[in-house]
């Protein structure tokens, strides 16, 4: 996903408490998965009707939230899910959209997309993280005033109206709703991941895993590090790499699997196949490189499972098809 080439235009401001229930987010995706086209009108209908989200704004903001996490994008007058999108719509179906609480599949997910330095919510949950770690005694309160005084060098919300809200705490020792909004949502977002401690505000384990991962690096460093990589391996202890090389057997199995499940007539988007692998590994406690999948194409043309592919304008591989026989 392409942001700004400010670094510092990263981030989401926009977002409130109600944005901090992650399961709304898998429900609208369910929801509108099989709706095609999605118009914003028929998206704004669907979730009103099905989800009970009734207020335009509150609306927009989940819709802008899902663009932001790379799940759908507006393609002029409609709205389509990516391949991280498709991909995570299959997985949905097989997951109890009923239950409250996330499946461990939607865990990794939103793990993943949280805090993958492709997505605007990477840097401001990082320094989230490393504030909690650092005022570990403190209260609510002053906890909430120490996080915005440190993003307010990062220009995610504007200095001015940091510090309006930050002049109001000193003369009411009250904390406005403006900052209480946008702090209580990412509250939410960690605690439901497992990374902090309900009704409190302390890390949990896994929490002070991925934070001394953030860690190690400056405040500007974490614009761009530490990689997936590395907080994946802090959030699942578990987690163990595959590749081409130690893994072939295992990989051309799953490749074949996955072509059949998400493929048609043979042919498959080469994105949506590398993002379910990607996924569908991650919740058997494995990592697979993205690196790694061009190889793995590779491997599959030499063993006469592709039959052919197709490039798109770029360049790059779209889809693939297989052999006859190769399921």
């Amino acid at each position: 996903m392409c942001f700004l080439g400010n670094r510092y235009a990263k981030g989401v401001s926009d977002i409130s408490s109600e944005e901090g229930n992650l399961k709304r987010f898998s429900r609208i995706c369910s929801l509108l998965e099989p709706y095609k086209p999605l118009t914003p009108d028929k998206v704004r209908t669907l979730i009103n009707n099905r989800i009970g989200l009734t207020n335009k704004k509150v609306i927009g903001r989940h819709l802008r939230l899902l663009e932001l996490l790379g799940i759908i994008e507006r393609t002029q007058t409609i709205y389509v899910f990516t391949g991280i999108g498709r991909v995570f719509c299959e997985f949905l179906k097989d997951t109890d959209q009923s239950n409250e609480k996330l499946q461990p599949v939607e865990k990794n997910f939103y793990f993943e997309r949280l805090f993958s330095p492709e997505t605007a919510t990477h840097f401001q949950l990082c320094l989230l993280l490393k504030t909690i770690s650092l005022n570990s005694s403190a209260k609510r309160e002053p906890l909430i005033i120490a996080y915005f005084r440190k993003m307010k060098e990062f220009n995610i919300w504007k200095a001015k109206v940091i510090d309006h809200n930050l002049r109001s705490y000193e003369k009411n020792q009250q904390i406005s709703p403006f900052f209480d909004n946008r702090f209580r949502c990412q509250q939410k977002w960690i605690e439901t991941l497992g990374l902090m401690e309900h009704g409190s505000l302390k890390l949990t384990e896994v929490g002070e895993r991925v934070e001394q991962e953030v860690e190690k690096y400056t405040e500007n460093e974490i614009w761009t590090n530490p990689t997936r990589f590395e907080l994946l391996f802090a959030f699942d202890n578990d987690l163990m790499p595959v590749s081409t090389d130690t893994d072939e057997s295992e990989l051309t199995d799953m490749f074949k699997e996955t072509c059949e499940r998400i493929g048609k007539e043979r042919r498959a988007r080469t994105d949506s196949v590398k993002y379910y692998m990607f996924y569908r590994l991650l919740n058997a406690h494995k990592y697979f490189d993205d690196l790694a999948f061009l190889p793995l194409l590779n491997l599959m043309v030499e063993k006469n499972v592709i039959e052919s592919v197709m490039r798109g304008r770029d360049g790059k591989i779209h889809s693939v098809t297989l052999r006859l026989g190769a399921f």
